[in-house]
């Protein structure tokens, strides 16, 4: 009997937890946009037109969205993000959406030491290696999912009083990512 009444006092409290940590997030839409970067990993960076699938999206997103290609073929997606959400979504759901298979690969670092969540991702003959990462735009804190971004916003392990984030998926093409073909 103790077991059960153990039990269900665990259902109840894993029940209310996430209404309980919800009312310590700071949900603040007036942070103001830091703008996009010119620049990233050392290539200029050229804004393209958000495609009509992006826009609708965009529509219900708590921040902004921009798409971006750079000289050496690379496609970069940013979203500059204000609050924790449920929208911000691996772009592994969205690969998958677009009838890709998803294949996960190790965290990778890049340069700088940042770690990056990476995968695979394969339609017909094409091949994509795909890299996203989360960080805060005011301090050092960053994760490779957002999974664990949204779970740490959540809890209130990160806010959004010093600032909001930026998630930044990277989509490199074969002729960048010889490594695809071991």
């Amino acid at each position: 009997m103790r077991i059960i009444t153990f039990f269900i006092v665990c259902c109840a409290l894993a029940a209310v937890a996430p209404f309980i940590a919800r009312q310590t997030i700071s949900s603040n839409a007036s942070i103001p946009f830091p703008g996009w970067p010119a620049e990233f990993e050392g290539q200029r960076l050229t804004e393209q037109l958000l495609t009509e699938r992006e826009q609708q999206f965009a529509k219900n997103f708590p921040g902004r969205i921009a798409r971006f290609t750079t000289p050496d073929s690379r496609e970069i997606i940013m979203r500059w993000v204000t609050q924790n959400t449920r929208i911000l979504h691996p772009a592994s759901d969205c690969f998958r959406g677009l009838g890709y298979s998803i294949h996960p690969q190790p965290l990778t670092a890049d340069a700088k030491g940042n770690h990056w969540g990476t995968f695979e991702a394969r339609r017909g003959n094409e091949k994509l290696l795909i890299r996203e990462r989360i960080y805060s735009i005011a301090t050092n804190q960053s994760w490779p999912d957002a999974s664990s971004w949204y779970w740490q916003t959540m809890f209130g392990q990160t806010s959004t009083k010093t600032g909001g984030w930026m998630a930044v998926t990277i989509a490199e093409f074969p002729a960048q990512t010889p490594s695809l073909d071991k």
